[in-house]
């Protein structure tokens, strides 16, 4: 990417790097991704909030995917407990209890 942007702006060759970033991580707020069908959409199926691991995980992911497109279920995993239905009935406010919950378990358990 460096290469092509140097090409369209030569007088960034002279340019350092101030700071970097890389974007938001997308992540739920259970630490667990989303994934299968939105019950309200027909067709529509989530696969989402992966946060960090979404690269490394993404094999697995696209497996159960084309499981559920091509089968209507999974073979390899039960995917339920990833559904957004887990969030039903959640206030937004019990959803950031639990995750302020969670980080400061990882925090004490050094696992963050």
């Amino acid at each position: 990417m460096i290469h092509p942007s140097i090409h369209r702006v030569p007088v960034l060759e002279r340019a350092s790097v101030a700071t970097s970033w890389t974007g938001v991580r997308p992540v739920t707020l259970d630490d667990h991704p989303i994934l299968g069908p939105v019950p309200s959409v027909r067709g529509f199926i989530l696969n989402c909030g992966w946060g960090g691991t979404g690269i490394i995980q993404g094999p697995i992911a696209g497996q159960l995917v084309a499981e559920y497109i091509s089968k209507g279920q999974t073979e390899t995993m039960d995917i339920r407990p990833l559904g957004m239905e887990r969030f039903k009935g959640k206030s937004v406010k019990e959803a950031g209890d639990f995750w302020e919950r969670s980080q400061a378990k990882e925090m004490k358990e050094g696992t963050s």
